[in-house]
């Protein structure tokens, strides 16, 4: 019967001259080694770089070794901040530690994502950044990103053409390059003081039953009382005054020369109707006086006569 054995133990002395081996086997099952562990390196974080992400597990390339296969590198799980709540895994080439908290070395994790010099396009940004201690920002590199500011919070989606602003004092801003849409299945309300709505090609408001719209083609209105539909329209000139009529024909150098020349023509006339109501009042008068001494005329002659008897 064949059965196999372990060797645990080898020695080679000589003797008399003669070299010998001499083997000490056991049983495997029955083999029990204490196991050695490395001490020193409890509490040790070896830097190096992210090769690759899977879930919450990563493979990295240590930077004490000369070169590292993504295929032979090792899993190792990512202590990620926030415990639980967030899923924050690193970029590959990201600068991170292996960390042995014992002397396991099964129980190594890699954490501590190390920002690094930003290179290329993100130098600047990189800069803009942290140019304020107070601006906490979270963002990745597809360019979506939180800002908290001194007085702002932004959520960018892209930068320069999508993003919300509210900024205290100001209020909220959004801005687009292309649509903007809100769906609610229950109410959706606006509030303010007052509400403006700016189409720059057309305005369109429907309801289940009701439609609104304005364009360049014209008004179109339908629900179930109430049908309009405009197919064309015509813009007038507005109606200008005479002043306006006269401004446009004469200028208005013409139009002042003319009106000053009619209101010294109307002081004029004014001046000479002053006159000729002057001699008619005159004239009255002495019509009036005539009127009242000519009975004292006659009746003198008549009381002469009475006296003399002529």
């Amino acid at each position: 019967m064949k059965r196999k054995f372990a060797i645990v133990f080898l020695a080679h002395p000589i003797e008399q001259g003669a070299l010998k081996w001499e083997y000490t086997c056991a049983l495997p099952l029955g083999l029990k080694r204490k196991k050695i562990y490395n001490l020193p390196i409890i509490g040790a974080a070896i830097e190096g770089s992210i090769l690759k992400i899977s879930r919450n597990q990563v493979k990295i390339h240590l930077d004490i070794d000369g070169a590292q296969s993504v295929q032979d590198a090792r899993w190792f799980p990512y202590a990620a901040e926030g415990n639980q709540v967030w899923y924050l895994m690193p970029e590959i080439g990201s600068k991170v530690k292996l960390y042995f908290p014992s002397a396991e070395e099964d129980d190594a994790m890699v954490i501590q994502s190390v920002r690094h010099a930003p290179q290329g396009e993100f130098v600047e940004k990189s800069g803009r950044k942290m140019q304020d201690p107070g601006v906490k920002s979270f963002g990745n590199p597809q360019g979506k990103e939180i800002t908290l500011g001194n007085h702002d919070l932004t959520m960018t989606a892209k930068e320069g053409s999508l993003y919300i602003t509210m900024q205290s004092g100001i209020g909220v801003f959004m801005d687009s390059a292309t649509c903007i849409r809100m769906d609610s299945s229950a109410d959706l309300e606006l509030h303010g003081r007052s509400v403006m709505l700016y189409g720059e090609k057309s305005l369109h408001l429907q309801t289940m039953s009701d439609t609104l719209e304005l364009g360049e083609g014209g008004f179109k209105a339908s629900s179930g009382q109430i049908k309009m539909n405009l197919t064309s329209s015509q813009a007038y000139a507005p109606i200008k005054s005479a002043f306006e009529q006269q401004r446009d024909e004469l200028g208005l150098s013409g139009l002042i020369e003319k009106r000053t020349k009619r209101n010294k023509a109307v002081r004029a006339q004014g001046k000479q109707e002053a006159l000729i109501e002057g001699v008619k009042g005159l004239w009255s008068f002495v019509v009036d006086a005539a009127e009242i001494t000519s009975p004292a005329v006659l009746l003198g002659e008549h009381v002469y006569e009475e006296i003399t008897g002529n």
